[in-house]
């Protein structure tokens, strides 16, 4: 999904749950969680789940997808018979496995490696905090 089919998402999502609170950072940090997932499955996915609840997040979207795409997935005949605490087959990809929904979540090579002793938090603070330094003086300048 490119950034501007994020955009698309969200702005469906805003329509379908108006109370759901989207701010400027939304759309870049869904992107970071579902952008490498098809625009047409999580539009899909973000349907269904605010069809039953107020509120739509991207890890429902994803367990939604993992629901959907497990009807079309090999099991193993476990899982088929509803005990999935007795499968043990690697292949198996049905959504009663954390691995199937994990799968989803994209590869974790996508975070940057941590140098030893370097918190990853700094730099998302010093991010937020640029945003904002830059928002208060866009509006300093806007009021004079």
């Amino acid at each position: 999904m490119t950034p501007r089919e994020t955009g698309m998402l969200l702005a469906y999502v805003t329509g379908a749950c108006p109370q759901q609170k989207i701010n400027e950072l939304t759309p870049d940090a869904w992107h970071d969680i579902l952008g490498h997932l098809e625009f047409t499955e999580c539009k899909a996915a973000a349907r269904a789940v605010a069809s039953r609840q107020p509120f739509v997040a991207p890890s429902e979207i994803i367990a939604e997808i993992a629901a959907v795409r497990c009807v079309s997935e090999p099991h193993s005949n476990a899982c088929r018979d509803g005990d999935c605490r007795d499968c043990r087959m690697s292949w198996c990809m049905h959504n009663c496995h954390p691995r199937a929904v994990a799968a989803l979540a994209g590869p974790k090579s996508q975070r940057p490696a941590l140098e030893a002793g370097q918190r990853s938090d700094g730099d998302v603070i010093g991010e937020l905090e640029s945003r904002a330094g830059r928002q208060l003086r866009l509006r300093s300048v806007g009021d004079g």
